[in-house]
C-alpha cells in the first residue's frame, strides 16, 4: 500500500467522474492502457477507477495525456483517414455483433453459452476502443495548443470565432436524435391516427432502432422501448408549428456555421496549417461523439449480458455491476456478499501498463482517495476553467451527479455536474450556463453548449466539490471564471 501512494504522489492527475459502476467504468480502461499501448507505443500508462454506490471518478495521469496527445497531433491527413477507416472497419464488427446479442433469448441459455457470448463480445468492445480511445488527450491541452499557434501567427479570434471554427462539419448523435423526432412529430401530425399507420410505425420503430441507448450511462442502462418514442411523439404531434420553426432553426444554423467558418478564414487571413489544427480538432470532436455512442450501445450490451449470468447464480444486477471484466472472463465472479461489499464500501481499480492490475477494497480505499483527492485539489487555486461558449450569465446552482438528480432541475438554473452526457441534453436545454469539473473543447458538454449556444466553462477541475445546491453565481464564459454571489 505505501509503494501504491508513493506512486500516487509522485504523478498528476486528471479526474473525470459522475454515475458509474466498476464494471463499466474498468472495462474501456484495457484498451486505453494496454491495447493503444501495443497498436501505436503510445497510451494511458496509469489509470485509477473508484466506484462507490453508483458513483465513480476516472484518475488519468497527465504525463501520459500529453505523450498521448501530441503523438496524435503529428498524424497527417492520410494518417488520420487511415485510424477512421480501420474503425469504421471495427464498427461494423461491433453493430452486427450487438444486433445478435440483443435479438437473442438469454433467458433459454445455459451460463457457460453466456460467458462464451460475454468473452467474445469483450474481444470485440476491446478492438473497437482502441482507433478513437485517445480523444480525452486534449481535455487539457487542446485550448492553449490552438491560443499559441493563433498567438504565434499573431492572428485575434474572439472567443465566438474559436468556436466556430471548431465546429463538426455533422451534427452531433443527440443532435441528429431531435433532429429526426421533430420530423417524426411533424409527420404524425398530419396523420389522423399515427399508431394505425403501419408505415408510420416501421419509421418510428427505425427510430428506436437507431437511438434505444442515447440516455444510457455508465451507471444505468435504460433499454428504451418503441412506446417511449410513441409518447414523445404524442406529445410533439400537439405542437406542429413549434416543431418546424425548431428544425428550421437548427438546419439554418447548421448552414450559417458552415459559412461563416469560410468567412473567417478569408477576412482573418487564417494559414492553412492552422485551419487544419482547427480541422484536426473537429474530427477528434466528432470522433469522440462516435466514441460516447458506441460506449453507450456497449454498456447496454454489457448490462445484458450481467443481468442474465446473475440470474444463474442468484446474484442482483445491482451487485453483478460490481464485478471485474476479468472475473468474468476468468469464471472467478465473486459471491453476492462480496460483490455487494464492494457497493456499499467502495473500492478501486489501479491499471499500470504491463503490470498486473490491482483492486482495492475495505479501509484502504478511503485512504487512497484522500490522497488522491489531495493531490488533485492542491494544483486547483481558483474556480476557472476553458470557455466552451461565450456569455455572462447569473443564476442559481443545481449540482447533478446522476439521473435522479435531474428532477430537482428547473429552467433558468446554473447545470454543475462533473461532466456531462447524452441524457443531460433535456436539462442543458434549460440551463441558462453549464460548468464541468472536467473535459476540454472536444467534450460533451462543449460540443452541446455550441450547438445550442449555452454560456459554458469546462475543466473547472472541482466546481460540483466547492458550488453547493441554491448557490448563486456568475458565470462569466468571458474570463472562463465562476463567482459566487451568495
Amino acid at each position: 500500500m505505501k509503494n501504491i501512494l508513493e506512486i500516487i504522489r509522485k504523478r498528476n492527475w486528471h479526474r473525470q467522474g459522475g454515475a458509474a459502476v466498476l464494471h463499466l467504468m474498468v472495462t474501456p480502461l484495457f484498451p486505453a492502457v494496454e491495447g493503444l499501448y501495443q497498436e501505436t507505443g503510445v497510451s494511458y500508462g496509469m489509470t485509477v477507477a473508484y466506484s462507490q454506490k453508483g458513483l465513480g471518478n476516472w484518475y488519468l495521469e497527465k504525463t501520459y495525456l500529453k505523450e498521448m496527445g501530441d503523438h496524435f497531433l503529428k498524424k497527417t491527413k492520410k494518417e488520420l483517414q487511415e485510424i477512421k477507416k480501420e474503425w469504421k472497419k471495427r464498427d461494423n464488427i461491433f453493430q452486427k455483433e450487438v444486433q445478435k446479442i440483443l435479438s437473442m433469448d438469454l433467458k433459454k441459455l445455459d451460463e457457460k453459452k453466456i460467458l462464451q457470448i460475454y468473452k467474445k463480445f469483450y474481444e470485440i468492445n476491446y478492438s473497437m476502443w482502441i482507433p478513437y480511445v485517445f480523444c480525452d488527450a486534449y481535455d487539457l491541452t487542446g485550448e492553449n495548443i490552438i491560443k499559441e499557434r493563433l498567438e504565434k501567427q499573431k492572428i485575434t479570434l474572439t472567443d465566438q470565432e474559436i468556436h466556430i471554427m471548431l465546429a463538426t462539419e455533422e451534427p452531433s448523435w443527440s443532435q441528429r436524435e431531435k433532429i429526426n423526432l421533430l420530423k417524426l412529430n411533424i409527420e404524425a401530425s398530419k396523420k389522423k391516427n399515427f399508431l394505425h399507420d403501419n408505415l408510420f410505425l416501421a419509421k418510428v420503430q427505425k427510430h428506436r432502432d437507431t437511438y434505444y441507448w442515447y440516455k444510457n450511462d455508465y451507471q444505468k442502462v435504460w433499454s428504451l422501448d418503441l412506446n417511449y418514442f410513441l409518447e414523445k411523439i404524442q406529445k410533439g404531434k400537439e405542437h406542429p408549428q413549434a416543431c418546424k420553426q425548431e428544425l428550421e432553426k437548427i438546419e439554418q444554423e447548421q448552414q450559417q456555421t458552415k459559412k461563416n467558418k469560410k468567412l473567417i478564414v478569408k477576412q482573418k487571413k487564417i494559414p492553412k496549417n492552422t485551419v487544419e489544427l482547427f480541422d484536426f480538432f473537429a474530427l477528434i470532436t466528432q470522433w469522440r461523439d462516435y466514441r460516447k455512442r458506441n460506449n453507450q450501445i456497449s454498456n447496454e450490451v454489457l448490462v445484458t449480458l450481467l443481468k442474465a449470468l446473475g440470474e444463474k447464480r442468484k446474484i442482483p444486477l445491482a451487485a453483478m455491476l460490481y464485478t471485474l471484466p476479468q472475473e468474468v472472463l476468468q469464471e472467478t465472479i465473486p459471491n453476492k456478499e462480496i460483490l455487494q461489499k464492494r457497493e456499499e464500501e467502495g473500492c478501486i481499480h489501479l491499471l499500470i501498463r504491463e503490470e498486473k492490475p490491482l483492486l482495492l477494497e475495505g479501509k484502504e480505499v478511503n485512504d487512497f482517495k484522500k490522497e488522491l483527492d489531495k493531490k488533485l485539489f492542491n494544483e486547483i487555486k481558483e474556480l476557472k476553467g476553458m470557455v466552451a461558449f461565450s456569455g455572462k450569465v447569473k443564476g442559481i446552482v443545481k449540482i447533478i451527479r446522476q439521473s435522479s438528480d435531474f428532477q430537482k432541475f428547473k429552467q433558468g438554473n446554473i447545470l454543475v455536474a462533473q461532466m456531462t452526457r447524452p441524457e443531460y441534453l433535456p436539462l442543458m436545454e434549460k440551463a441558462a450556463a453549464i460548468i464541468t469539473d472536467e473535459g476540454g473543447i472536444t467534450c460533451h458538454a462543449a460540443i452541446v453548449a455550441r450547438e445550442l449556444k449555452k454560456t459554458c466553462i469546462v475543466g473547472t477541475g472541482n466546481a460540483t466539490d466547492i458550488l453547493k445546491d441554491c448557490m448563486e453565481v456568475e458565470v462569466d464564459a468571458e474570463k472562463g471564471v465562476v463567482k459566487i454571489i451568495h
